[in-house]
């Protein structure tokens, strides 16, 4: 990917350039104001019943944006401007009003709650300082426990039970793919260490003990504010009984 410049009389780009077929082709594109170059590539789509539903939550809630009134836009927007992120080049940007309206509302229906037009207060909550996995082989379940110090609020967990690449180290980006099943994966906060039991069956695959994945958990608020993310980049599974 390259970062393209611009001169006049020249504001933006956009269209590929060379053939698809061949795998050959460059993607031109503008993003968050700025102009970037690069190759064509075709993502994985499993369709899963996971990522059906997923995407099911997020369309759900950028939907219901669309029906909020110019006053309420404006509300998110300024509400949007407390997260802080980083670009591809490491450059900060801020949640639009349909971004933070979806970043909060998606968990929320995820959680079995309905979306709510009006901001929540503005709160972010710390990661936990450790995560440890572990599997039980009688009922084929994975027990999370997490270490924290925080007293309410929720979980989202993923993993990602494929470790890509000779150092056998899950990168930061194979965690965006559905590991957990959505309907389970936003999981309230108790008392640390906390521990948390899924079935395998609700995990996309079932790796079992000795196993290393990457893992990602992240807080929010009691509001569905998204929080901190703590990422473990492998983890060993162990046992419980």
């Amino acid at each position: 990917m390259a970062l393209v410049t611009l001169v006049a009389p020249y504001s933006k780009f956009s269209g590929k350039a060379g053939a698809v077929e061949s795998g050959g082709a460059t993607v031109l594109y503008s993003s968050r104001n700025r102009s970037i170059s690069r190759t064509h590539v075709i993502p994985a789509n499993p369709k899963s019943a996971a990522q059906v539903s997923q995407r099911g939550y997020l369309q759900a809630a950028a939907d219901a944006f669309q029906g909020l009134t110019v006053a309420e836009a404006a509300e998110w927007e300024t509400f949007g401007a407390n997260f802080s992120r980083k670009d591809v080049f490491s450059r900060t940007y801020h949640l639009s009003a349909i971004q933070a309206y979806v970043a909060v509302n998606a968990i929320r229906l995820m959680a079995g709650q309905t979306v709510n037009d009006t901001p929540p207060a503005y709160a972010y909550q710390a990661a936990p300082t450790a995560v440890a996995i572990a599997y039980k082989a009688g009922d084929t379940s994975y027990k999370f426990t997490l270490t924290h110090g925080l007293s309410e609020g929720f979980w989202l967990i993923k993993w990602s039970p494929a470790l890509p690449g000779s150092a056998r180290v899950a990168r930061a980006t194979d965690l965006r793919a559905i590991g957990v099943d959505p309907d389970v994966s936003i999981i309230a906060i108790s008392s640390s260490p906390q521990s948390i039991i899924l079935a395998a069956d609700l995990l996309v695959s079932d790796p079992g003990a000795a196993a290393r994945v990457g893992c990602q958990v992240q807080s929010f608020s009691s509001g569905y504010v998204p929080g901190a993310k703590r990422l473990e980049q492998s983890i060993t599974i162990g046992t419980y009984s």
